[in-house]
């Protein structure tokens, strides 16, 4: 795992000189997903959605834009690395704070397991390696 992780802080800059170009990058994800606002926009990312969409409150089945690949998407939670690479970068445990906000939240709202567009196996697995991923930083 520890080879694993280094690899990924280096293919995302960290701790190299592109680390302060992409510091402020960071951050500006890091603070967009504080307020709740997802953007999916990876090239690995099943289907891109590049406009922002805020939620006053989480809803993890909520589907966006009549789109249940945007669902499929918020709760793979891809986006913890996002909130790991800012609180490094910034020294702010703001966004780890965010991230475990994120976690205890799908927790209550889903105290048993059902079939649902937030709970598909395909997806539980996908969010269980970024949880994974998300410790390299």
């Amino acid at each position: 795992m520890a080879a694993a992780c280094r690899a990924e802080r280096v293919k995302a800059g960290i701790g190299t000189s592109a680390a302060k170009s992409g510091a402020g990058q960071a951050d500006a994800a890091g603070r967009e997903l504080c307020a709740h606002t997802f953007v999916f926009d990876h090239p690995w990312d099943m289907e891109r959605c590049l406009t922002p969409h805020t939620m006053e409150t989480m809803d993890w089945n909520q589907v966006f834009n009549d789109d249940e690949e945007w669902t499929f998407m918020l709760n793979r939670m891809d986006y913890w690395s996002a909130l790991a690479k800012a609180a490094l970068v910034s020294q702010d445990t703001r966004y780890l704070d965010q991230a475990k906000d994120f976690l205890l939240d799908w927790i209550e709202q889903h105290p048993r397991i059902e079939p649902s567009l937030s709970t598909r196996t395909l997806d539980t697995g996908i969010r269980v390696v970024n949880m994974l991923n998300a410790r390299c930083f």
